[in-house]
């Protein structure tokens, strides 16, 4: 990325258990006829596409060896507390 000219790389940090509930039932279920995803669950739709928590220190450490910013959107209380440990920037330190 920082070769293709990138000064920046975004995340967001949830996990499935925080942002929805492991259910089944009506509005839990992807129904929209045209959707790629109809007929999957939310929550294995998260699962599949959050960023495991135990990969965010390297990509933190890895952006900034390549003199790229990373930071990530919190979902949730336990989000904000792994970003304070691997030094995710605040959006006011972003803003130039």
């Amino acid at each position: 990325m920082a070769a293709a000219g990138a000064h920046g790389m975004k995340l967001q940090t949830y996990t499935a258990d925080t942002m929805t509930l492991n259910y089944d039932g009506p509005g839990f279920v992807v129904s929209e006829p045209q959707s790629l995803w109809k007929g999957e669950r939310l929550y294995d739709l998260y699962q599949r596409a959050h960023t495991p928590w135990e990969w965010h220190s390297a990509i933190f450490k890895r952006c900034k060896s390549h003199g790229m910013v990373c930071f990530s959107t919190p979902f949730d209380e336990t989000a904000v507390d792994l970003l304070e440990g691997v030094r995710s920037p605040l959006l006011q330190d972003l803003v130039l």
